[in-house]
This record gives structure tokens, sequence and C-alpha cells, in this order.
């Protein structure tokens, strides 16, 4: 397990930020400090930095480098202040409707104590919403002004609900919330484990709102389930677990049961091995023993956990073999167990033909409307589609959708193979089922990905809703 513990800086300055032995962590920070240049540092280092500076305060103050580490950590508090003030009104009114709301991971540790503030960067708000409540919390927070980073309509959204776990939502410079159903990464279905969770949480302040917050062992077994299997792309998950196992109320059975139940027990393995053994922190040996007793899994699984769970910058393999390879075993990871989205969502693949320079006929339009005198009843329908749309000069995917006035019927999606600009001719076809209330449908274009600011040149050409002319759409009775 301890191949996938972090090395040589990264893991000098966790256990500058988390050993219980002050005076020997201080001692080692200023080594660290002597060997490197703040300015070459990323965020990782610098969220760390930041729990750093708050732990020592001014026993840092002879180093030449302390203006500027408080700096840092003024200038990562500030913007954590910011984002959570521009959320705060959004987190008012789900409360105000009567939807109940977690805080888990930065936000959970600030509610409960209030001076962490400044030791955990918070930029973005992670909230758990019922199973039951979350499609009403996304209709509330976009009629509020917040986007989801998706590019699809409210309706293809709703349709998909049941194979998600969260969605991200934002609002003005610095508005983010991150908004789950799941809390847990890998339980399934979506209410099992979660509801567990909601039966141990407890109430806590959050800058004058009485929201719920996880039980202490379930904020350390939610650190692990995210930050145990990403890579450390950010190392704050494990300060929180440092803080959770300190706590005297700590329940290390209920902890080991959880864990078990969640399915999680190689990241738990590594994560306690490395705060126990590494970094000093007291992990009881029977915890050690309980997950090495529950650690079933398979040879090949372990080896997907252990590369996820190792810090990307510690894996010797070069950029253009380890980043596909991370890729796609955090997809299968995340995914396994899971309904897939192609089971929820319709999909028509859409082939590309070339028409030279001939300009579509007709005005292009973002939208098109389908005339359904074909549908007689409800049913299996072979579904044609045609549209003339002109490429920019990128390789970029098409996203368009066909919906009702009240539901999303399916996606089409096609791909372009060149870079050459021109006029394109899409065609899609397959097998929908409609039903007697899709008296009217829309083919609608929609933007591959939303993002805070508007984009510009090369990112607006590929990733903005294309204009298209609808030559022709058949619906024909199976």
């Amino acid at each position: 397990m301890s191949w996938a513990w972090p090395q040589g800086d990264h893991d000098q300055l966790l256990f500058c930020a988390v050993s219980p032995d002050r005076d020997v962590a201080l001692e080692q920070f200023s080594r660290w400090l002597s060997r490197n240049n703040i300015d070459d540092l990323t965020f990782r280092e610098h969220r760390l930095l930041a729990a750093i500076a708050e732990r020592f305060g001014k026993s840092l103050a002879h180093h030449s480098e302390y203006p500027r580490l408080a700096g840092l950590q003024r200038m990562l508090w500030t913007k954590s202040r910011m984002a959570i003030n521009e959320s705060l009104p959004m987190l008012r009114r789900l409360v105000e409707v009567g939807i109940d709301v977690m805080l888990i991971k930065g936000a959970a540790r600030i509610a409960l104590n209030e001076s962490d503030q400044k030791a955990r960067v918070a930029h973005d708000i992670d909230i758990l919403i019922r199973y039951e409540d979350f499609q009403r919390a996304i209709e509330l927070l976009v009629e509020n002004g917040w986007r989801y980073d998706s590019g699809e309509t409210l309706l293809s959204l709703k349709s998909r609900l049941s194979a998600i776990r969260g969605i991200n939502l934002f609002k003005g410079r610095l508005g983010d919330i991150d908004l789950h159903q799941a809390a847990f990464k890998l339980n399934e279905p979506l209410r099992d484990g979660t509801q567990g969770l909601w039966g141990r949480a407890e109430k806590a302040n959050f800058f004058g709102l009485e929201l719920f917050v996880p039980s202490v062992e379930d904020r350390m077994v939610l650190a692990i389930s995210h930050g145990g299997v990403d890579g450390h792309s950010h190392s704050d998950w494990l300060v929180d677990c440092a803080l959770a196992a300190s706590d005297e109320a700590f329940n290390w059975q209920r902890f080991v049961e959880i864990v078990v139940e969640q399915q999680i027990v190689v990241p738990s393995r590594i994560a306690l091995g490395y705060l126990q053994q590494r970094l000093g922190v007291v992990i009881p040996d029977f915890v050690i023993d309980a997950l090495e007793k529950a650690d079933r899994q398979s040879l090949s699984g372990r080896w997907t956990e252990l590369v996820l769970a190792k810090p990307m910058t510690d894996v010797s393999l070069p950029g253009w073999v380890l980043l596909p390879l991370i890729k796609i075993l955090r997809i299968r990871y995340e995914r396994r167990g899971r309904r897939s989205e192609s089971q929820v969502v319709k999909v028509l693949r859409g082939r590309v033909q070339r028409k030279g320079g001939v300009n579509p006929e007709g005005e292009p339009a973002l939208r098109s409307c389908i005339e359904t005198e074909h549908v007689e009843a409800a049913g299996a329908y072979l579904c044609k589609i045609e549209m003339t749309v002109s490429l920019p000069a990128v390789n970029r995917r098409l996203e368009f959708e066909l919906n009702s006035e009240t539901r999303h019927i399916a996606r089409l999606r096609a791909r372009t193979v060149s870079r050459a600009p021109g006029i394109a001719i899409i065609s899609f076809e397959g097998e929908l089922g409609l039903l007697s209330e899709d008296v009217v449908l829309w083919v609608e274009s929609r933007p591959v990905s939303q993002s805070r600011t508007k984009t510009k040149g090369l990112q607006q050409e590929k990733y903005e809703a294309l204009p298209f002319v609808l030559n022709s759409a058949q619906l024909t009775r199976i």
C-alpha cells in the first residue's frame, strides 16, 4: 500500500500540516522552505501552505518568506469567503422552501469550526440534497440564475438524474455549488448508504444558517471516498482525516462498518496506513487489522485503486501514457455498479457528409419545430432527421436534442473528423419511443459545455451551439 503514498516535497508538506509533533513539523517546514520557491508551486501546494501558515502563525515570522505565506493565505481565505458569500443566498432559499441541505467536505469543516476558514480552502460549496428533493433543488437553482456546466437543456438534464451522483452549478464571478444526491462515490443504488448518512448527521451553524453536517466518522469516509482515488489533485482531504481521527468521540468500529458498506476498503487502507505510519496520526491497530481482513478486492481491482490513489506527479510514466490511462481507469472505477447514461438517455449518432461550398437553403437557427401529424398514438417510431450545418475550422463534437414541450426524447450527437471549415449535411436515424402528448417536437442545437465567462476565439468555435437548417424530419410508426 505504501507505493501509493505521497513522496518527496509533497509528502514533506503533508507532514508539516498534519504531524502531531508540532516542533518536528515546524523544523521540517523550515528545511522545506530553504529548498523550494513559492513561485514554482501549484494550487495543490498552496492549499497545504494555507493550512501550515495557520498552524504555525507567528512562529514562522523569522523566515523571509513569511510575508508571502501570509499574503497567500489571505488571498485564498478572501476568495473562499467571496465564494461562500455568493452561495449563501441560494442555500438560504433552499432551506426556506423546506429542502434539507447537508454540507460536506470543506464546507462541513468550516461549519463545525469557523476558525478553520483560513486553514481550509473552500472555493466551491459541496452540498448533499435528499434523493427525493434533488430535481426540485436543481430547478430552484436554475430559476435563480445558476447555470450547470453541461450544455444540455434542463429537460435533458432531468431525464438522466437517476444516472448521476451530482452536478456543478455556478453563478456570478465566484458562486460555485456542487450539488450531490449521493454523498459517497460508489454506493448503488443512489438511495443506499446516503440514507444512513442522513440518519447520523448533526446540525451546525454556517454563517447564520442551521444546516446538516455528516457525523465525524462519515466525514472521514467521505474524505477518503472523494480524495483517496483522485491522484492527490489536492490533499486537504488528508488533513481533514487527521482532524477527524483526533476527535475523542470518533467511533472507529462504526467507521470500519461504513467503509466496508461503501466498498472503499483499499483507499482506506492506503490513507490510514499513511496517516499512521508516516504522519504519526493515532489510528488504532485493530482498525488497520479489520480493514485488512475486509479487503477482498481482486488483484486487478486493487491495482486500479492503487494507481488512482498515487499522486500523479509521483508516477514515472510519461504524461502522454499516464493521462489517458488514468482517465480510463477513473471512469471505469467511478461507474462500477452504476446505471450508465445510455440506459436512461436515448442517443442517436449522426453521420457527417461534407457538401463542399454549397450554402444551405433557408435561414439557420438554433431551434426548429418538427410537424408531428404522423404521430397517431404512443409507441415506437423510426425517426429520420437531416440538417445542414456550417462547420468551423476545428475538430469538435456536435450536440443537438430532440424534445417535446414537456420532456426530453433523445440526444443527437455527431463528431467532425476534419478541421476544414465548410458546409455539411448531418443525418440521424433511430428508433424512438413517443407518447400521445408529444404533439410538438423541437430539434435544438446545444453548446458542448457552458463556462462562467463568455468563450472567444477557438474555444467558442469548439464548444458553442451551431445554427442549422432542418432539411427533413420523418417519423414512421414501427
